[in-house]
């Protein structure tokens, strides 16, 4: 049964407002969180970019731009952990060598090994939100940071936008009256995670590229961050939600975050950023309200679970594999905060994604702030460059007026008005038959010097036309001021 709106949480209580402090503290943390993500543990993740469409009202995958792409790389990159457990069975195919190209590496998914015969990760304990990819037969890992997310040339031409629709319309669609608790949360951490994914395509996009060819020439796409990002307030207050949300679940897991072996075979270990990062997003999570939770754990989830499930509809592979990350990691975040600490336990690709999710919505809010600091300096720029040309036309003007308070100037017009008016009068009578010398006479204007330069006669005649208009409508005015007082005798 629907709630009644009365007893409902208020939009003010499920999106807090976002102050100077906590965006400052953001700015600290962004730059801790991507250093962690480029570390051996969290760059690598595992995805199935093969799973099955399950909602038949949606169109086939399909991508038609090469930035979609899949290209599977090097299998020599996936350490083992200190338990001896390896990403990876030892015995693997061949590298394929049309991926060794940096071009390859940018336009394409670098996935590192397709087997149905890997060895997979332990901690498989705990209850997902999302489908979990561990159940596929044919499981991709994936190196994200050769595969960053941005755009792709996926678009509402291969119904892009379907798969957007169908994730709002299976919650709730539009918010109204008949929406139950469960599914208005679901709406803005939805909303929230689409800004972010949507700031990340916007300032990483392709603005110059040949029709179904490469990228020429990646920028920011001012226009569509205004419109798509900017064009609400609720847009971007829902992704401060959002991060909210998993700056307090990484809080709250801290303890199951720091059992998580981060060792590995080549040294590289990423313990100690782990814990700077939990700190940080400590002092974060205490600077900002505590998130407010729907009522009902289970149907949360199941709502979840149908929405999430969506993304294997994607027809753009690297669209797909960012897609699914961070449904999982807003998955984890949720799993986490509806779940007793003590009874915790993190699946390593749970905990990636979590970590890799936080760090997107991170660079999402200082990307924002930055673009919006562009966008002011582009406007200021375009009022100057107005101002300026302003003053230049001012100047032009003052100039010419200057030149007119002469008394050669006038002397000048004068004498050079005469031949103008000749010359039409010329030009005129040669049209219609008549002689030149006799309209020049009967008008009083022959024998005129013939001194003046074409930049004089025209001057000259501008000044005529001018003056012929100011006599006109004195005309008209004496005209109408003599019809107002016969009137009024």
């Amino acid at each position: 049964a629907t709630i009644p709106k009365a007893t409902r949480a208020t939009r003010a209580e499920w999106v807090p407002s976002c102050d100077t402090q906590f965006q400052f503290l953001n700015s600290y943390m962004l730059p801790e969180l991507q250093a962690l993500v480029k570390s051996n543990f969290f760059k690598y993740y595992r995805v199935s970019l093969c799973s099955q469409c399950m909602h038949e009202n949606l169109p086939p995958p399909m991508c038609g731009s090469p930035e979609c792409g899949v290209c599977e790389c090097s299998r020599n990159d996936l350490p083992c952990d200190t338990s001896g457990k390896c990403f990876l069975e030892p015995q693997m195919p061949s590298d394929s060598p049309e991926c060794t190209s940096g071009k390859a590496l940018e336009t394409h998914v670098d996935l590192v090994i397709d087997s149905p015969n890997i060895i997979k990760w332990g901690g498989d304990e705990g209850d997902p939100w999302v489908r979990d990819d561990n159940n596929e037969k044919s499981v991709s890992y994936v190196d994200l940071t050769r595969n960053p997310e941005r755009w792709t040339g996926y678009t509402s031409e291969q119904k892009s936008d379907w798969i957007w629709k169908a994730i709002y319309e299976d919650n709730c669609g539009s918010l109204d009256d008949t929406c139950t608790p469960e599914q208005e949360f679901l709406h803005t951490v939805i909303s929230g995670l689409h800004t972010s994914i949507t700031t990340h395509i916007l300032t990483d996009c392709c603005i110059e590229r040949v029709r179904l060819g490469p990228c020429l020439k990646w920028g920011v796409d001012y226009d569509g961050v205004k419109r798509r990002v900017l064009g609400k307030d609720s847009y971007v207050q829902n992704l401060h939600f959002l991060l909210r949300l998993l700056l307090e679940a990484v809080h709250k897991a801290k303890s199951a975050l720091l059992r998580v072996d981060y060792e590995i075979d080549d040294g590289d270990s990423c313990v100690e950023q782990v814990k700077k990062v939990l700190e940080i997003a400590s002092t974060c999570s205490a600077a900002s309200p505590s998130v407010k939770l729907p009522p009902d754990l289970s149907k949360t989830r199941t709502l979840f679970r149908n929405i999430s499930s969506i993304i294997d509809c994607v027809g753009c592979d690297k669209c797909k594999l960012w897609g699914k990350l961070q449904f999982t990691g807003v998955g984890t975040a949720l799993r986490i905060l509806f779940t007793n600490p003590q009874n915790l336990r993190l699946r390593r690709t749970e905990v990636i994604a979590l970590l890799n999710t936080l760090t997107k919505l991170s660079e999402s809010v200082d990307k924002i702030g930055r673009v919006v600091e562009e966008l002011k300096d582009i406007e200021y720029a375009k009022q100057r460059k107005g101002s300026s040309e302003l003053f230049q036309n001012f100047k032009f003007i003052k100039k010419k007026i200057m030149a007119l308070a002469n008394r050669d100037t006038w002397d000048r017009c004068k004498r050079c008005s005469k031949e103008a008016i000749a010359y039409a009068c010329d030009a005129v009578s040669s049209k219609v038959g008549y002689d030149p010398k006799v309209c020049s006479e009967r008008i009083g204007i022959a024998g005129t010097p013939a001194e003046c330069t074409y930049g004089d006669k025209i001057r000259a005649v501008v000044v005529i036309y001018f003056t012929a208009l100011a006599c006109i409508w004195s005309l008209k005015m004496f005209s109408y001021t003599v019809s107002v007082f016969s009137t009024d005798a």
